[in-house]
């Protein structure tokens, strides 16, 4: 028991120093964070985000018409 909480703890705090290098070193005139604000920010970036949504709205139309027609193939129960 006291060992899986060391373990966590040791996990929590390297976490927590990897957050705060990302978030305060600077990076030549940025910091990580600061770094990828700016790439996010492009219009290459926005494209990409508006394909992989339309590429994430069609998956999930297609994965649902596919469990439709699966659960239509089931036979209903005959009443006897």
């Amino acid at each position: 028991m006291f060992l899986s909480a060391g373990r966590r703890l040791i996990s929590l705090a390297v976490l927590s120093f990897a957050a705060l290098g990302f978030l305060a070193v600077p990076i030549g005139d940025r910091t990580g964070y600061e770094h990828t604000r700016a790439l996010l920010g492009t219009r290459e970036a926005e494209r990409l985000g508006k394909s992989l949504s339309n590429l994430a709205g069609k998956l999930k139309d297609t994965l649902l018409s596919e469990l439709g027609e699966f659960g239509s193939l089931k036979e209903e129960p005959a009443d006897e």
